[in-house]
């Protein structure tokens, strides 16, 4: 189990060591709860330049059928 107070984690499976620290402010996390990665965690870099249109068009960036490699990074970078 995992229990956080402030910016201080504990782990502990001992349910006596995790009452005690309910006991001292301690909240239980919720492990399943948790934020995961951002689905943007794969690198805009190492996709190809047919990908990269495609995800921008997807995002609804229209003229990118002209563009560079380095322009629609830019592109998608900033949006």
């Amino acid at each position: 189990m995992r229990l956080i107070r402030g910016n201080v984690e504990r782990v502990t499976e001992s349910p006596q060591e995790q009452q005690r620290l309910i006991k001292e402010g301690y909240k239980l996390i919720d492990e399943e709860k948790e934020p995961e990665a951002p689905p943007q965690a794969e690198k805009l870099a190492e996709l190809t330049v047919k990908q990269l249109r495609q995800k921008a068009e997807e995002r609804g960036i229209v003229g990118v059928e002209a563009l560079s490699k380095a322009e629609l990074l830019e592109i998608m970078e900033e949006s």
